[in-house]
């Protein structure tokens, strides 16, 4: 669990490091335009730069519990309800990403026996798509984890 949360934290933290860097980059190109030139690249990076940083970060806010949830007939239920509620979210929540982790997976085989490169930078793609599979799978092993603590919550409320 903890081997978990040091992967979760430095994923978090990488993709807000390229965010960062995505910003830069941005300020430098309107910088190189008003000086009369292009950097052209930075648009397909940023792009690339936002894929990356979303599914680093996915398993974090989970961790955090600050995913968007509609909480409108939850906040009506006793506790015990919740939990259960909490607690079939985060099976969704796993099998929904053994099922994109998988699916994935497949795309970055697929990518890598293509070959295809990206249309400016000339990189492969699989090297941009592989972050699909490591943030479902973190994603998936988190709401492991939240699915463990909300049914030890249940087992404590029916005490």
């Amino acid at each position: 669990m903890e081997l978990l949360k040091k992967v979760t934290a430095a994923a978090h933290t990488l993709g807000a490091i390229i965010i960062g860097l995505m910003f830069i980059s941005i300020v430098a190109q309107v910088i190189v335009r008003l000086l009369g030139g292009s950097m052209i690249w930075v648009e397909e990076l940023s792009g690339y730069g936002a894929v990356w940083s979303t599914y680093l970060g996915i398993a974090y806010v989970l961790r955090q519990g600050r995913h968007v949830r509609v909480d409108l007939v939850t906040r009506q239920m006793s506790p015990r309800a919740q939990e259960i509620m909490r607690l079939v979210g985060d099976i969704a929540c796993v099998i929904f990403s053994i099922i994109l982790a998988w699916k994935a997976i497949h795309l970055v085989g697929v990518s890598l026996q293509v070959q295809r490169l990206t249309p400016l930078l000339g990189l492969h793609v699989y090297w941009l798509q592989i972050v699909l599979p490591v943030g479902f799978i973190l994603f998936g092993l988190e709401a492991v984890a939240d699915s463990a603590l909300a049914a030890r919550t249940l087992k404590a409320i029916r005490e």
